[in-house]
């Protein structure tokens, strides 16, 4: 009984630490609740997940960021082109038609499978 009292608040860590995950890092540890020898530990605990929500806020900043410099680019060259396909012939869209689908059609099975190509 008196074990089981004095593990007691190790078990609460233990089931706090559980709950939090990649979304919800936000939360935190009440260190206040536990005795002294466990408020280190969790003080600790909790600057752990201050450093990971930091990163986790600047992975996902950085992917964003990412993506639009990726887009940007490619949205350019789609409006380049997009006039240039229209105006063309029927022969010249059949020719780049032809020159173009097998290589986009490789590109997008690459992406799909999963092995390098």
């Amino acid at each position: 009984m008196i074990a089981k009292r004095g593990i007691q608040p190790i078990v609460e860590v233990t089931k706090a630490a559980k709950r939090i995950r990649s979304t919800t890092l936000n939360e935190r540890i009440e260190s206040g609740q536990f005795p002294s020898e466990l408020t280190d530990l969790v003080d600790t605990f909790n600057e752990m997940l201050n450093r990971l929500q930091e990163s986790f806020d600047r992975l996902s900043q950085f992917s964003a960021d990412i993506a639009l410099e990726l887009r940007t680019p490619v949205n350019n060259m789609r409006g380049e082109a997009r006039p240039k396909f229209l105006s063309a012939s029927d022969a010249g869209r059949t020719n780049i038609a032809n020159r173009w689908f097998p290589i986009w059609r490789k590109r997008f099975a690459c992406r799909e499978s999963s092995t390098a190509c």
